[in-house]
């Protein structure tokens, strides 16, 4: 009961240069596992030891859509820790690494980041979460880009089974480029469907 596998797919969309449709141009796609324990009732312990990313280029100009995407393979662990402030009302905080390695081994990164969140029950099916994350590069560049994003965001997360649960949200990034030292401001709209399958059952001999 302890042990969770997870298998995630993301697909980030992006509108071209010059128009407003939000789902045009690809931005990212991604396979990854996730292996999670749960220490206890407030702690959970995270380990990522495969993923696969194909990050494309944040369009800011018509050659941009025309880059080819960069592979990158990631390992990564988190810890995340909740208590709860009310009967409905939690917050949470969850530190975790990153190992980025890319085609290019030079370009490789590891990145730290920290998220906090608050999260509150209207329903025993419905919760609302509002939380910031910060990460930040501390291998393979300068002071100056130590910021790599920062995510403010709000969503609203609805169980429609006890296996079925879909989250609907906004996100805010600012994001440093390391070829700029001016910070890109992004609109995120967030769908995420989550889906629980049966569970393994172990006998002990």
């Amino acid at each position: 009961k302890a042990i969770k596998v997870d298998l995630e797919y993301q697909n980030r969309r992006q509108n071209g240069f010059g128009n407003s449709n939000l789902i045009e141009k690809e931005l990212m796609e991604s396979i990854r596992v996730w292996l999670k324990y749960s220490i206890n009732n407030n702690v959970q312990l995270e380990i990522s030891p495969f993923a696969y990313f194909q990050n494309h280029k944040i369009i800011l100009e018509k050659s941009d859509e025309m880059d080819k995407p960069i592979k990158e393979y990631r390992l990564s662990a988190a810890i995340e820790q909740m208590n709860s402030l009310t009967k409905r009302l939690y917050w949470a905080n969850k530190t975790g690494l990153d190992f980025r390695f890319f085609e290019q081994p030079s370009n490789n990164l590891i990145r730290v980041r920290e998220k906090l969140y608050l999260k509150y029950e209207l329903l025993k099916n419905w919760q609302i979460m509002l939380g910031d994350e910060i990460l930040l590069n501390v291998t393979n560049v300068n002071l100056a880009h130590l910021l790599d994003h920062n995510r403010l965001y709000l969503s609203s997360i609805y169980q429609f089974s006890p296996v079925l649960k879909v989250e609907l949200g906004y996100m805010k990034i600012n994001r440093l480029q390391k070829s700029s030292m001016n910070l890109l401001n992004e609109n995120n709209l967030i769908l995420n469907c989550t889906y629980m399958f049966k569970s393994i059952k172990i006998n002990r001999c």
